[in-house]
């Protein structure tokens, strides 16, 4: 009885994480989103199936929402920092330098010394086209540093080391992300994306523009569509060498989760792989399944985030403790 009751609790609050994304157009839980990869996901399954790469063979739905990823601890976890974060949009992220907008505003504000040309004329459908995937590969590009950053700069990592030590992926493991990642995110690429405003608006007349869909960039709205939501979830789908060079498919996201060390520090792309191509850090992945398992690869790690509030607190525990140790030695010796 008491494990029923704790389900019906994880499936409620799993629910609600879902349901505040679902209906945000930008969000990468939009519904829409939602329906047209778990659409390409049943492809995945009978294609599977039918080449015969399934060992236990499942039924549809156990294959689709596997109970033991679903009602997973980190599944529950996953959904309260996407709770979390929810309420942080809708609050604190609205108010001065907390806002991406006020990091769109500073970009867009370099603009005064860098005025519009002379020859400035109104931009045609073409350049409205190319500046939408170039306003992509900005995002893109600064989104890539950043989280190559995360990944390299010990304090920083403390943050991002919350989205890695998920246990199992589902959709809504895109939000396990701890408040100060989710907002250097938003912010930085929000940051670059302005930056190219700046220059489309010196050659071009008129407000910067992109060809939107439900108010995204129409290029990522197509990227999200087509296996954006995938990129969390244990679906393997791979993209092929030649087209993993340009976009990341939810395979290769999925080996950047990968606790193998042979995985580590690849596929830093959100929407593209092009920067990990030019970078050399792109993983390019094939039809077979690699079967990885998710983590840090530490169980003794991993302990410090196995609650919510371990989630939340653990990278400031974890960076006070790596400030105290940077004190100087002479700081702590012993009085003659």
């Amino acid at each position: 009885m008491r494990d029923n009751a704790k389900q019906i609790f994880f499936l409620l609050v799993l629910l609600a994480g879902f349901t505040v994304f679902m209906v945000q157009m930008p969000a990468r839980l939009f519904w829409p989103y939602l329906v047209s990869n778990y659409l390409i996901a049943i492809g995945v399954y009978f294609w599977e199936y039918r080449k015969e790469r399934m060992v236990e063979k499942p039924g549809l739905r156990q294959y689709l929402f596997p109970k033991e990823m679903w009602l997973h601890q980190s599944t529950f976890n996953d959904s309260i920092l996407a709770l979390v974060n929810f309420g942080l949009i809708l609050t604190l992220f609205n108010i001065g330098i907390f806002s991406t907008r006020f990091y769109k505003s500073a970009a867009h504000s370099l603009s005064a010394y860098w005025p519009s040309a002379a020859t400035a004329e109104p931009a045609s459908v073409t350049i409205i086209v190319l500046f939408t995937v170039a306003s992509l590969a900005a995002g893109e590009f600064f989104y890539y540093w950043y989280h190559r950053m995360m990944h390299t700069v010990p304090a920083l990592w403390e943050f991002h080391k919350v989205h890695h030590s998920a246990k199992v992926m589902t959709p809504i493991a895109v939000y396990r992300l701890h408040p100060v990642d989710f907002w250097l995110t938003a912010s930085i690429r929000s940051f670059g994306v302005a930056l190219l405003d700046v220059v489309f608006l010196h050659y071009y007349s008129g407000p910067a523009n992109v060809w939107l869909l439900c108010q995204v960039n129409g290029f990522i709205f197509l990227a999200n569509l087509l296996g954006g939501v995938l990129h969390h979830s244990h679906i393997w789908l791979s993209f092929g060498p030649w087209v993993e060079r340009f976009i990341i498919s939810p395979a290769q996201h999925q080996i950047h989760h990968s606790e193998n060390n042979a995985h580590y520090n690849k596929n830093y792309g959100a929407v593209l792989s092009i920067w990990d191509w030019v970078f050399g850090s792109v993983y390019l992945t094939k039809a077979d399944n690699e079967n990885i398992t998710l983590g840090l690869g530490d169980p003794k790690e991993e302990d410090s985030y196995r609650t919510a509030i371990g989630l939340l607190a653990s990278p400031f525990v974890k960076i006070s403790r790596m400030a105290r140790s940077l004190k100087k030695p002479a700081d702590e010796a012993p009085k003659a």
